[in-house]
């Protein structure tokens, strides 16, 4: 997703959805949201939005890690679900980056891996 999201809609609604559409299903807490974005705006990977009287947060993951939107979308899926084939892979990215043809997708995987050697 792109836009901010309030704490409610990751506990409640983004479950609501996870039942019919998504693997893994995640059950957690608020608390367990609240310490996972602290831990993320320690790293500068979420922001905290300030035009609203409720909270609202945002991956700041692209341009922190110097990422593509569409590297970082692969790192997401890859990150929530783990190992994938292509076609999975372009299945589950879909939401975020529709119209990604497993060529790019391919230039785009490439891409990242070359990014993560250099971190390491």
């Amino acid at each position: 997703m792109r836009f901010p999201l309030a704490t409610k809609y990751l506990t409640h609604a983004g479950r609501r959805h996870q039942k019919s559409a998504r693997s893994p299903v995640l059950t957690v807490t608020e608390a367990e949201i609240l310490t996972a974005i602290d831990e993320l705006k320690a790293l500068s990977l979420v922001i905290e939005g300030s035009s609203s009287r409720v909270p609202r947060f945002e991956h700041n993951t692209n341009r922190m890690l110097n990422l593509p939107s569409e590297s970082t979308s692969l790192l997401a899926a890859l990150l929530l679900r783990g190992p994938q084939t292509t076609a999975e892979l372009r299945l589950n990215v879909a939401r975020l980056q529709p119209l990604l043809t497993s060529l790019q997708l391919r230039c785009f995987w490439k891409s990242l891996r070359e990014t993560i050697r250099c971190w390491w």
